[in-house]
């Protein structure tokens, strides 16, 4: 089997970023083409939840995400006068010392994404998209 030593990531959003760390904690070098020529994001806020804070611990950015989010366990269900009519406790997958979930800016996590995609090593490359792909012998 050949051994991949590069990886080319078409898309420079959430997935994309978190695919270039995690490649280049594994000696991979990647790249990131993203057709938008400014490295921004959409939206105001975002709550992340068991799996994607597995994944952002694996890669070593969850107490990041947590110093510049915040982290919650619980969620409570109000009426129009304010009056809690319910509570939501959520397991803590990571322990007890990680909440469930945690809540986070969006250009905040795009930050901590972009920084250390840059920092691992990633080439970034703006304002470009695939148009082809052609196949060889031992990579595309």
């Amino acid at each position: 089997m050949t051994t991949i030593g590069n990886v080319l990531i078409v898309g420079g959003g959430t997935a994309g970023m978190t695919l270039a760390v995690a490649l280049q904690r594994k000696d991979i070098q990647a790249e990131i083409v993203e057709i938008n020529a400014e490295w921004t994001t959409q939206g105001i806020g975002i709550a992340l939840i068991g799996p994607t804070l597995r994944a952002l611990k694996t890669i070593g950015l969850l107490d990041r995400c947590i110093q510049e989010g915040f982290g919650f366990s619980e969620i409570l269900v109000g009426n129009a006068e304010g009056k809690i009519t319910a509570s939501i406790d959520h397991p803590r997958l990571l322990g007890p010392n990680y909440p469930a979930m945690i809540g986070i800016a969006r250009p905040a996590f795009h930050k901590i994404l972009a920084e250390t995609s840059r920092a691992a090593g990633a080439h970034i490359r703006l304002g470009l998209t695939v148009s082809s792909l052609k196949q060889g012998p031992s990579a595309v």
